[in-house]
């Protein structure tokens, strides 16, 4: 009988019968389930890249930059004056990207994008 046809009983019925799965949890507990993963994932990651980091820059340019985060794939390292972007960048993007493919290839990192602090920025009174 097609679907559009079935009566109210019958439509009841095929109700009754399914039978709930007992792996069920309620939405708040998938939902905390899923924030304290990635909220791991994402300290660990950001962990891992903020050692290989670390041990790779000079100690003068580790004093002007840190990785602000990891996401998709994307190394985000700040700087607290804009003049470092182009200095980091040149230094060390390509042999930090080759190390941490290297040394994390389970991270997928495929980029690693270099930013200047805005405050920074403007507190030094330039736009």
């Amino acid at each position: 009988m097609p679907v559009d046809q079935r009566t109210d009983d019958q439509l009841r019925e095929l109700g009754r019968r399914r039978q709930p799965r007992e792996t069920f949890r309620s939405l708040g507990e998938v939902v905390r389930q899923l924030r304290t993963q990635g909220i791991e994932r994402t300290l660990l990651d950001r962990k891992r890249v903020s050692e290989v980091w670390g041990s790779m820059v000079d100690p003068d340019d580790r004093l002007h930059s840190w990785v602000a985060g990891v996401s998709d794939g994307v190394v985000q390292i700040e700087v607290d004056d804009p003049a470092y972007v182009y200095v980091l960048r040149r230094r060390y993007l390509f042999e930090f990207l080759e190390r941490l493919r290297r040394e994390w290839p389970e991270g997928g990192v495929r980029d690693i994008r270099f930013a200047g602090r805005l405050e920074q920025v403007k507190a030094d009174g330039c736009e």
